[in-house]
C-alpha cells in the first residue's frame, strides 16, 4: 500500500528520488518492528504504543515533499531521517530509548540500505521546516491568525 502512495507521490521528482521512494516502506517497516520489539510499554512508559497509524504518519510526512526542496536521494532519506524522529523519537522520555532510535537503529539502517546518501542524511542538527518564509506567509495571507 505504501509502495504505491509513494510511487504516485513522486511521480514528478527526479529518477533517483523515485527510485529511493520505493526502499522506504521497507526499511520504514523494519524500523517499526525494532521499536515495538525493544521498547515496549511498562507503567513508566505507558504511552510506548505503537501502530499501523504511526507508520501512515512517517508517510503521510514524506508525501508533503516538495520537488524543488527533495531533488536528490540523499535529501529524501534526510526527510524521511525527520519524519521518524518526528512520530517515534518524539515519544520517547528517556535519553536512552532517544539514543536507540536515532543513533543505533536509523543511524544503522542509513549507512546500510542508503550508503551513498549517508553523510547528508546523517548531518545534524536535524531541521527540516520552511520557517525562512513563515513570516511573509503569515502577513500575506488574508487571514493571518486564524
Amino acid at each position: 500500500i505504501y509502495s504505491s502512495i509513494l510511487k504516485n507521490s513522486f511521480l514528478g521528482f527526479e529518477n533517483a528520488v523515485q527510485e529511493c521512494s520505493l526502499q522506504l516502506p521497507q526499511v520504514t517497516m523494519s524500523l517499526h518492528q525494532a521499536v515495538l520489539d525493544n521498547l515496549p510499554p511498562t507503567p513508566t512508559k505507558f504511552h510506548y504504543i505503537f501502530s499501523l497509524r504511526d507508520l501512515s504518519r512517517v508517510f503521510q510526512g514524506i508525501c508533503q515533499a516538495d520537488p524543488q526542496v527533495v531533488n536528490n536521494a540523499a535529501i529524501l532519506v534526510r526527510l524521511w531521517r525527520n519524519e521518524c524522529t518526528r512520530v517515534y523519537e518524539d515519544r520517547f522520555n528517556e535519553d536512552a530509548d532517544k539514543a536507540f532510535l536515532s543513533e543505533k537503529q536509523l543511524h544503522n539502517i542509513i549507512k546500510t540500505q542508503f550508503q551513498k546518501s549517508a553523510d547528508v542524511a546523517l548531518q545534524d542538527p536535524l531541521v527540516w521546516g520552511d520557517f525562512r518564509d513563515a513570516l511573509d506567509i503569515l502577513v500575506k495571507s488574508d487571514t493571518p491568525y486564524s
